[in-house]
């Protein structure tokens, strides 16, 4: 067994031992998937390193997931109603949607507790750097719809 070192973005580290790099990388990949996913879309990545029998670290490869976003809870009942801001008498400008590189930017509210729904067409994807990935993101009552 060779023991590697994953190292997050704030160089946390972490040692796992494993037979091979591919053993290593899978072992990465499900440590990162233990993340706790919150209410926007994210991107946990780390860095393999092998450690050789005198301590130095040679760079294998960088593991990074995609985790979705967690839908909160609709307090007005069991589950949302997605509406455009426009419909509920908000009046943003576009109806909730917006231009956002070759994507767009749109943006729902429930109608029973006022949370917000943000997806993004043109994201930048956290582990290739590439435009275009689906990014999503919820805020709880964003508004105060009652009155």
């Amino acid at each position: 067994m060779t023991i590697y070192v994953l190292r997050g973005p704030a160089q946390t580290a972490n040692e796992i031992e494993a037979d091979s790099d591919g053993q290593a990388l899978e072992g990465a990949r499900a440590q990162l998937a233990r993340i706790e996913p919150t209410t926007r879309t994210s991107w946990p990545s780390v860095r393999v390193f092998r450690v050789g029998g005198d301590g130095s670290e040679e760079y294998v490869d960088q593991v990074c997931i995609t985790l979705d976003a967690v839908v909160p809870l609709c307090y007005g009942v069991r589950e949302h109603e997605w509406r455009s801001p426009r419909e509920l008498g908000f009046g943003d400008a576009g109806g909730g949607v917006v231009k956002h590189g070759d994507g767009v930017i749109t943006t729902w509210v429930c109608r029973h507790c006022g949370s917000e729904l943000r997806t993004d067409t043109w994201a930048v994807d956290g582990c290739t750097g590439e435009p275009g990935a689906r990014k999503v993101s919820y805020r709880e009552a964003v508004r105060d719809i009652w009155r």
